[in-house]
């Protein structure tokens, strides 16, 4: 089998099987960042489609990271395949790209990819765009401690963040996940304004979260580049709204965590993360 080793491990996340356990376990028990379980679709036991989930060191994002995939636990959530939709932060010069290693790797074990489900959606693979791609590595822990069942995963590396890529993706998703009767889970991953004091970053990322409720992902965009916000991850946001907008009419959205590195490592110039569910109800 080819694996793919974890290039992360012992930076963003400890190295150590039972460190990271450990970690990942007193995640789980904080009581400091309280975990939001209000909504129509939580409360009335609506079908989870995915989240935006932040993607840094998992001292400073995995508070916020962590509710998401806690609330999977907590309802049963079964899927087969996870779709880990994220940026590039080194560019790779394509659009989209998934992976051609047979699984991945991390300290709680291995993972294999969905062969199946890259084959039919099309999408050109290339392992060197993730060789040292960390923001869809740091989800795959979390899915392996939490995750009441077997599954495998897909990621998704995207270079053009456009609203049409967004769309396109979403669609290709959409369409294979119904060929293959797949259950499928999506992690859209993205932190939000970078290196700002929280005030500002606060009041910018409200503009996006206020597009993301609106649910128009060409606004997500042009908020973005009008406004200079500095979120990473924009494209898996609009694709995960292309997405939801496909498995039902009015989707429901919860913001399940909100803070900045600040609040852990006080500082003047924080990263912000939102984790933010997306349901039908």
């Amino acid at each position: 089998m080819d694996i793919r080793k974890p290039a992360v491990a012992g930076r963003f996340y400890p190295s150590d099987p039972d460190e990271l356990k450990d970690m990942i376990r007193t995640l789980d028990e904080n009581k400091s960042f309280p975990c939001s379980r209000e909504g129509k679709a939580l409360s009335s036991g609506g079908k989870i489609l995915g989240s935006v989930v932040p993607h840094a060191g998992y001292i400073f994002s995995g508070p916020h990271a962590v509710c998401f995939f806690k609330l999977l636990r907590e309802r049963k959530i079964s899927f087969d395949t996870a779709v880990i939709i994220h940026p590039l932060h080194v560019s790779w010069g394509g659009s989209c790209v998934t992976d051609d290693h047979d699984a991945w790797e991390t300290p709680l074990g291995v993972v294999e990819l969905d062969l199946e489900f890259i084959s039919n959606i099309k999408i050109p693979a290339s392992r060197n765009a993730h060789a040292q791609e960390h923001s869809a590595e740091v989800m795959v822990p979390f899915l392996q401690y939490f995750a009441g069942n077997p599954f495998r995963i897909v990621p998704l590396g995207m270079q053009d963040q456009t609203p049409e890529e967004a769309e396109n993706i979403a669609h290709r998703i959409f369409d294979t996940e119904k060929k293959l009767l797949r259950r499928v889970l999506i992690v859209a991953s993205s932190d939000f304004s970078h290196y700002i004091d929280p005030d500002t970053g606060y009041r910018k990322d409200q503009l996006v979260l206020d597009e993301i409720f609106n649910m128009e992902p060409a606004s997500v965009y042009r908020v973005i580049h009008e406004k200079n916000v500095s979120a990473c991850g924009y494209g898996p946001i609009m694709t995960l709204i292309h997405y939801a907008k496909l498995q039902c009419e009015i989707p429901e959205i919860t913001v399940l965590s909100r803070g900045h590195s600040g609040q852990v490592h006080p500082s003047h110039e924080v990263v912000d993360y939102i984790s933010i569910l997306f349901a039908c109800s």
